[in-house]
């Protein structure tokens, strides 16, 4: 289950009756106690993915708990098994159906079989699938359009944007001694960060292509400067091959995955500006977690994750080359002053949390909508259905008589 269905579910349990669905785990995890209703569904571990593999329809509990849950709508965030399972439930029960698209699957197809053209055909059937929807989601503007340009999207879409799930006494906790010594870092060191999953699609080689640069014009300007890369992935091993490999070991941290979420905290407040370089996301989510702690971030020009970044104001821009992600990272040292107000400005456009009630009220809004709507339009299908049924009977009748 992702951190965006658990904190949007736990949200909007404050408001409405939430019920997640969710692969079983295939471990000695227990649940925590949330405060809505998780139900887990049968399913086996895919050991090429490395996640649950939901199968629904094998699960007769399942089925009978939606069938008579006496649910408004459903919400699917998957377009694997789950997706069939909801259409047909959402269609026996009269409701609507709502998708939401995280990803554009392209990317993550493409981890696994390295060939793009199969790789294409497979997000072309998702989206496919998607569209079967009688609502879709997406989490920004960018997304919206790439799946209505490239995908053939038809169906209404609505931008629900990503949140994150922050409470004030997370600044509280900040212990500068106790985080620069889990980086191994000094009270002087200017520190960068990309908290993320290391993929080869995050684009994480510009960063290290960055610093080379800069290192080989001037490395006086590395001086003090160290790029945590916080968290881990297929790509990991590949990228801390390559910062050995180019002598750049003294300028870069891996600290793997964290889960620890003090420390966590900790990374993004000592952290001066977020390295986001990723073209493969629908939204992310690293620029909004970095303007929590009024961090700027740098993005890539014209994706999704510069959608409301303004260079120089709440955040920089860079295209997607060395030169011009390299120029950034540059302007971030040598005015170290503007950084802070960039990221106040960062917290007041791009922060959004589930902890604030007028976001989740949004949320609410738009079920509130797609169950209204789904009703109206049913009514009005039947009424257009009655309507012809009645001249069907009447041209009956007529060619009866005629006969």
């Amino acid at each position: 289950m992702s951190r965006i269905v658990d904190c949007s579910a736990t949200a909007l349990s404050k408001y409405a009756d939430v019920t997640v669905v969710a692969v079983e785990h295939h471990t000695d995890y227990v649940d925590p106690i949330r405060p809505y209703k998780l139900i887990r569904c049968k399913g086996f571990y895919n050991h090429i993915t490395k996640d649950g593999m939901a199968y629904p329809e094998l699960d007769k509990e399942l089925k009978k708990e939606v069938l008579e849950g006496g649910y408004d709508c459903i919400h699917c965030h998957s377009c694997g098994n789950f997706f069939d399972f909801a259409k047909r439930m959402a269609k026996k029960l009269d409701i609507p159906l709502i998708s939401t698209v995280h990803n554009f699957i392209y990317y993550d197809a493409l981890r696994y079989l390295k060939i793009k053209p199969i790789c294409h055909l497979i997000a072309k059937s998702f989206m496919k699938k998607t569209d079967k929807s009688d609502y879709i989601f997406a989490v920004s503007n960018f997304c919206k359009d790439f799946i209505k340009k490239h995908y053939g999207i038809k169906k209404p879409v609505l931008v629900v944007r990503n949140a994150v799930s922050y409470t004030d006494d997370m600044k509280a906790k900040y212990d500068e001694k106790k985080i620069n010594d889990f980086l191994n870092i000094s009270h002087d060191d200017m520190l960068f960060s990309h908290i993320s999953r290391v993929e080869k699609n995050k684009n994480t080689d510009l960063i290290v292509d960055s610093i080379e640069a800069i290192y080989i014009e001037n490395k006086n300007k590395l001086e003090n400067v160290k790029v945590a890369i916080v968290g881990t992935g297929s790509y990991l091993d590949k990228l801390k091959a390559k910062v050995s490999k180019l002598g750049l070991g003294n300028y870069f941290i891996f600290t793997d995955l964290v889960r620890d979420m003090d420390i966590l905290s900790m990374i993004y407040q000592r952290t001066s500006m977020m390295l986001f370089p990723s073209v493969a996301e629908t939204c992310g989510l690293m620029h909004i977690e970095g303007a929590t702690y009024n961090k700027p971030s740098v993005v890539i020009s014209r994706m999704a994750t510069s959608e409301n970044v303004i260079d120089g104001y709440n955040g920089l821009i860079a295209d997607n080359n060395v030169e011009s992600f390299k120029s950034k990272i540059l302007y971030a040292i040598d005015n170290k002053d503007k950084l802070q107000s960039m990221g106040e400005k960062a917290r007041e456009t791009l922060f959004r949390s589930y902890n604030d009630d007028k976001v989740v009220k949004e949320l609410l809004e738009c079920y509130k909508f797609a169950i209204t709507d789904y009703k109206y339009k049913y009514k009005e299908e039947t009424k257009a259905v009655a309507k012809v049924s009645k001249k069907e009977k009447k041209a009956k009748k007529k060619v009866l008589a005629y006969d």
